[in-house]
């Protein structure tokens, strides 16, 4: 392969460590790149050379260029004190090798070349701005070592198109940026033309031409230069084909993140006016690229991978709109032919019948289908959502989002029943259009069709002020999660909300699959909403699997994205058969607010926290200055704190989102009120607050105190039960001990007492069944001692009224 700049017996000398003088001695030429000045070019021609079909595709069916394989090189940078040539005059040429000089009239008289580019940056020929086709002629070897030639790419990203041909010996064609880099190069051997196709920034470029340096190469060459805007790398900039009304072939070619260059991916808009049958012929795919049939929403219809140069294809019966084509590649450079191609198909072939639905956002409805007449043989009709639109073929939430249905000639006309949601849009209106349920048929017939809805009315609007999370419960096979429970559930997430200050970009999932964080459910739900900061899908199981229950973020694992916005939770449901609703709707908020901390990415569960976690400790600031400085031990497989006092801890009893769990938040990346963000949250919820109030006497530590006990009864009434199941009172006895007469009575449900020591050790106790009344009798020696009221696991609410009386010995 040659080296553009190791040129012998001219101005530019090898940089090669075999020369008897270090690079400290010359410097660069360009300190910096001047202005775009108007030079004094002799004239020359500007034809058309004899074109190889190999290198240039024809403009008419809308083809590019081939790219040839792109090589690193390390090019030195180029300023006005170069390295490469000592300039002793404007006229005169000093070569740095062998102390000649020689103006340009005499090496021009050497070759007799008239010598029409510049052999300098800053004399490059001006191209001015690229466009159509142009091609230049000149000459390069012994007497003429090197030619530039400048040219300004001013609009959006453009495609050149740079071609070395005509040669009757060696020569290389390099691009460099202003700066004096190496964008892109091609070292083809012998007398086999150079080609350059690549995709450039706005900017100042400048194309090299070079004789072999490793031969004496003198050669006339023909340059052709051309550009065009590039192929739209974002949907907002597709390339717009208009309305598919002919076959059009589309030929270009994308470049990963491997070349570091600016065209990873292609996007081709167009449009069709009523239900057609689309083809993408696709051939030519290599080093990895991807083609993909995109909806007017950005989703995926259907995609094709790499398969080297095997011919693959997509057909898809569309219904009428706006589509998009997409092309790509993950890391290289690659190339791509397609083919697009429509024809009519049948529409309406089977009827809608039986509706059933409230009309309203968020809402989900039913329906049923059949064809319209008998088929030759099966038919697939398949379903196809919209963009805030989702069906399921057959409406079973179990199997996940179905849809396609089967019709045979035996079946036909059989209706089969089918359900969809109406999907939340982020709009605060009544949504007029796009509510449709369109289908598409293959098999013996090919076709589509489409049922209006109708308007859908608006029940839900973004809050762009706050934080939220918003529960979903599509997915609940088990019909699990009532009304009541849903609103408990939504109030545990509302509680972990109000703390926080951040605010995401409004996202939407488009027709995406969501995996349900269980090994019960395998089939993913399909989902095409909108999300306002976190959207998380919530079912339950019915597994008795000793857990309380599972979830996770399904997004949030990167450095560029370290926070969720989606994710998944599912409870076992076998957790809440207690019988008691209020305890099963206190254990419902405890376990909501555990699993919906780990979708927020606690502990451990997004890329943010996950940086944090060193062996089996967490070492978020926040959270070690609350702990004294240390580090924070975590349980066995991580994700939850060891013995602290945290609702992620499996050893706290509490049910509320604690001071060290608003640390853990803020130590996952999010801007937490009264930790690291100005402000005060909002208000806890009603179910919230109920179990934060019940919590201060369900341990020891805040034990109601009742002081030293005596001959006079002391009498109490109070309540236990789901929402407050456990209740501790505190005494002493003085002087030489005395009997204690416990009384515990007033019950409508079975409740417990039990009386502790100092060291939390069991004195005594009574558990009878039902709403008998318990009572405790013994001696008691002096010291502290506890007593524990609660209400046992099924049992329903309960008032109740407890009497503490001390005789001493003699009294």
């Amino acid at each position: 392969m040659n080296n553009p700049l190791s040129q012998l017996n001219s101005v530019i000398f090898p940089l090669d460590d075999s020369f008897p003088f270090s690079e400290q001695n010359f410097t660069t030429r360009l300190q910096s790149i001047p202005e775009k000045q108007d030079f004094l070019l002799l004239k020359t021609s500007i034809f058309e050379p004899e074109e190889d079909p190999n290198l240039l595709l024809t403009s008419k069916s809308q083809q590019f260029v081939e790219p040839t394989e792109i090589e690193s090189q390390s090019i030195p940078k180029i300023n006005e004190n170069s390295n490469i040539a000592d300039k002793s005059s404007e006229e005169e040429i000093k070569d740095v090798l062998t102390g000649n000089i020689q103006n340009s009239s005499q090496r021009l008289a050497r070759s007799g070349e008239v010598d029409n580019a510049g052999n300098e940056f800053v004399t490059a020929r001006d191209l001015g701005t690229l466009g159509k086709k142009q091609t230049f002629g000149d000459f390069v070897g012994d007497s003429d070592a090197i030619d530039y030639y400048r040219f300004e790419v001013t609009g959006k990203v453009s495609v050149v198109n740079l071609q070395l041909q005509g040669l009757s010996s060696n020569a290389d064609l390099a691009l460099y940026n202003s700066n004096g880099e190496s964008i892109d190069s091609s070292y083809n051997q012998g007398t086999t033309a150079e080609l350059i196709n690549t995709p450039l920034e706005v900017g100042t470029y400048y194309i090299e031409v070079s004789p072999d340096y490793w031969s004496s190469s003198n050669t006339q060459y023909n340059l052709t230069v051309s550009s065009k805007p590039d192929v739209g790398n974002t949907i907002k900039d597709a390339y717009n084909l208009g309305v598919l009304k002919e076959k059009k072939n589309l030929t270009d070619f994308v470049v990963g993140e491997w070349y570091g260059k600016s065209d990873p991916a292609d996007y081709y808009r167009f449009q069709i006016k009523k239900w057609s049958n689309v083809k993408l012929a696709v051939t030519g795919l290599e080093n990895e690229a991807n083609v993909e049939l995109l909806s007017g929403s950005g989703a995926v219809i259907k995609s094709l991978d790499s398969v080297g140069d095997s011919a693959q294809t997509i057909t898809e019966t569309l219904k009428p709109g706006s589509y998009y084509i997409k092309a790509d590649t993950n890391w290289t450079q690659a190339k791509y032919n397609i083919e697009l191609s429509s024809s009519a198909a049948s529409e309406n072939p089977a009827s809608i019948s039986n509706l059933s639905f409230s009309g309203k956002e968020g809402d989900k409805g039913t329906f049923e289908i059949q064809l319209k007449q008998k088929p030759k043989s099966d038919i697939t009709l398949k379903f196809i959502n919209g963009k805030y639109l989702t069906v399921d073929a057959d409406n079973d939430v179990f199997t996940g989002t179905q849809d396609t249905i089967t019709f045979t000639p035996a079946n036909w006309n059989q209706p089969r029943k089918a359900s969809f949601i109406a999907e939340v849009d982020g709009v605060k209106s009544n949504r007029n259009s796009g509510n449709t349920i369109d289908y598409s048929v293959s098999g013996g017939m090919k076709g589509g069709g489409t049922y209006n809805l109708g308007t859908i009315v608006n029940t839900y609007a973004p809050d762009n002020q706050n934080f939220n999370i918003d529960l979903d419960f599509r997915n609940d096979y088990l019909n699990f999660w009532t009304p009541e429970k849903q609103k408990i559930a939504q109030q545990a997430a509302d509680d972990w909300a109000r703390l926080i200050d951040n605010e995401h970009k409004n996202s939407y999932l488009a027709n995406q699959e969501i995996f349900p964080p269980t090994t019960e459910q395998t089939n993913p739900f399909k989902v095409n909403r909108f999300v306002d900061d976190l959207v998380i899908f919530v079912n339950a199981y019915g597994k008795d699997d000793g857990w309380g229950g599972t979830a996770g973020p399904s997004n949030g694992y990167s450095q560029s994205e370290p926070l969720s916005t989606y994710g998944g939770v599912s409870i076992n449901s076998t957790s809440y058969n207690t019988g008691n609703k209020g305890q099963d709707n206190s254990k419902i908020y405890d376990h909501m607010t555990h699993e919906i901390g780990h979708v927020l990415g606690l502990v451990g569960t997004n890329y943010t926290s996950e940086q944090l976690i060193k062996g089996n400790e967490f070492t978020g600031a926040y959270s070690r200055a609350f702990n004294g400085g240390k580090n924070i031990p975590l349980q066995s497989g991580g994700a939850h704190p060891k013995d602290m006092k945290s609702i992620m801890s499996y050893s706290y009893g509490g049910s509320t989102v604690t001071a060290f769990d608003k640390r853990l938040l803020a130590d996952t990346g999010y801007k937490v009120y009264g930790i690291n963000a100005q402000g005060k949250p909002g208000e806890m919820s009603e179910f919230g607050q109920l179990l934060e109030s019940s919590e201060k006497d369900n341990t020891l530590e805040m034990a109601r105190k009742i002081g030293i006990l005596n001959s006079n009864k002391r009498s109490f009434n109070e309540f236990v039960g789901a929402v407050d199941f456990r209740d501790y009172y505190r005494f002493s006895v003085g002087g030489t001990g005395g009997t204690l007469n416990l009384n515990l009575d007033g019950l409508s449900s079975n409740a417990e007492v039990t009386l502790l020591n100092s060291k939390e050790e069991g004195v005594n106790g009574s558990y009878k069944p039902s709403n008998l009344a318990e009572s405790i009798t013994t001696f008691l020696e002096p010291g502290t001692y506890y007593v524990d009221i609660w209400s046992p696991q099924g049992a329903k609410d309960t008032n109740y009224k407890l009497s503490l009386q001390l005789t001493s010995e003699g009294s």
